[in-house]
């Protein structure tokens, strides 16, 4: 029996003559639903396109698939389509998910539901499904040049941003422990991507009383736009962070050659790389990376997952 993958599901394409179950129509909605989340994590969708694809129907076992169970699928496909279109989402097979949606007949109720309708629409689905999120990256510069003697930068928005100094130890990414009531200088301006989740936590200082010193600090948009901050404060002295999941992170801290990143290697851990100037890391493996602090004093230090 053929199938197609479309957004994770299997969707059965039926033959002529046979005939459309609920599982065949349950799929679709699921796969609509999960097409137009993921589009909404991108973009965001429109309020309207939404709820009605929440509200698409599910079909009963030993219930039909109506004439406006076709129709609805059919308009919220094409209304996601456009969508997809007026955001800028490249999919160079967006015109072919628009074809085969266009080709559903207009199904009147009381209809037999035919396997043309259903099998239209999975190719549909198929093509808007098919390809990758290509929002354009933009990166704008927020601030360049002099930055005064304990000027305070407080972040415009929540995102993602990146800044470097000349002076990369006189200015430092601080942020806000609640539990102290201090703000905790995390990162030195050495090359800082700095994931902001809170505007009121999160701001950067020239820690110089004296002198004022050139910064350039830019916001990062259109890719990570989940990023998560998973640690920021202090690791204790001999602590191993274990990173919670696979993917890729991003680990700093202010003082060199104390906090390291670990590969568990033939039953060792071996070290592989400092942290002071900041650590790209894809963990493939979470039994085999760590990061560790190699003093028994606590150190700063902010970790951040970059989806």
């Amino acid at each position: 029996m053929p199938y197609k993958e479309v957004a994770g599901l299997k969707i059965r394409i039926v033959s002529y003559g046979d005939t459309i179950i609920p599982e065949d129509h349950n799929h679709l909605v699921e796969a609509l639903k999960n097409i137009k989340d993921r589009l909404k994590s991108w973009y965001g969708v429109p309020s309207d396109i939404d709820s009605f694809i929440e509200g698409l129907r599910k079909v009963s076992k030993g219930d039909y698939v109506y004439a406006s169970d076709i129709t609805d699928i059919k308009k919220a496909t094409l209304d996601l389509i456009d969508y997809a279109k007026s955001v800028g989402y490249k999919n160079s097979y967006l015109s072919l998910a628009e074809t085969y949606a266009k080709m559903v007949p207009d199904v009147r109720s009381g209809d037999i539901i035919e396997p043309l309708h259903h099998n239209c629409l999975v190719n549909a689905l198929e093509n808007l499904d098919n390809g990758t999120e290509t929002k354009a990256l933009t990166v704008t510069v927020v601030k360049a040049g002099r930055f005064e003697a304990g000027e305070i930068f407080n972040f415009p928005s929540t995102g993602l941003y990146w800044f470097i100094s000349s002076e990369p130890e006189s200015i430092g990414l601080e942020w806000y422990d609640e539990e102290s009531g201090t703000w905790i200088t995390v990162e030195f301006a050495y090359g800082v991507l700095a994931f902001v989740d809170d505007t009121s936590k999160w701001r950067i200082r020239n820690l110089s009383g004296r002198y004022a010193y050139p910064i350039l600090i830019e916001q990062i948009s259109g890719i990570f736009d989940k990023a998560s901050v998973i640690k920021v404060g202090y690791l204790a002295g001999e602590e191993e962070f274990y990173f919670p999941s696979t993917g890729l992170y991003w680990i700093s801290t202010i003082y060199s050659g104390y906090v390291w990143l670990e590969q568990l290697q033939e039953g060792t851990w071996e070290r592989i790389a400092d942290a002071i100037y900041g650590i790209f890391i894809y963990v493939d493996d979470t039994t085999t990376w760590r990061v560790k602090n190699s003093t028994t004093s606590s150190i700063e230090i902010c970790i951040i997952k970059l989806d």
